[in-house]
């Protein structure tokens, strides 16, 4: 047997670029970690927030929330979604008048000199075109009451309840 051939640097040849097996394994590991907490930060927010829905959404997600929807079968699910997405150009179109018309708002506030008129304007028609995309909502979960049977009707009312139920107003001593 013979020993591993060095050079002149005093480092062997078998391993000769330990260090960078270190470092990738140490990289490696933090990618690791970085993952799992990710996927655990995930669960935990899906868990205790999932309800409340992310800002930017439509809020007829409040009315029909994601536990009534995976409470159904899978069939009945897809034939819901399907009917809500009969709807979802409207709402693409509807979020990009959003953003143009807050994209108004803000140029209004940077306007050198500043103009109330074109602000208040800008507001008015920020507040116009949420109203719009609100009213789509109202569509689709009117859409979809209309198709739900009297128990799933039940089922999403008593989930309404129970996703409100910690929401009421100072005095509200309903059960």
């Amino acid at each position: 047997m013979t020993a591993p051939e060095t050079s002149g640097t005093g480092h062997g040849t078998k391993w000769p670029r330990a260090g960078w097996w270190k470092a990738g394994l140490v990289v490696s590991l933090a990618f690791n970690l970085f993952v799992i907490g990710a996927v655990g930060a995930r669960h935990y927010w899906w868990e205790h927030h999932h309800h409340h829905g992310p800002l930017g959404r439509p809020a007829f997600t409040q009315l029909l929330p994601h536990p009534f929807f995976f409470a159904l079968a899978d069939e009945r699910r897809d034939e819901l979604r399907t009917l809500m997405r009969t709807h979802r150009q409207d709402f693409f179109a509807g979020r990009m008048h959003m953003r143009l018309a807050a994209r108004n708002v803000a140029d209004a506030l940077v306007a050198e000199p500043f103009d109330q008129a074109r602000f208040d304007k800008a507001l008015q028609d920020f507040a116009a075109t949420g109203h719009t995309l609100m009213d789509t909502g109202m569509k689709v979960v009117s859409d979809v009451v209309a198709h739900l049977t009297p128990a799933e009707k039940k089922k999403l009312g008593d989930e309404l309840m129970r996703a409100t139920a910690n929401h009421r107003p100072p005095g509200d001593d309903r059960n």
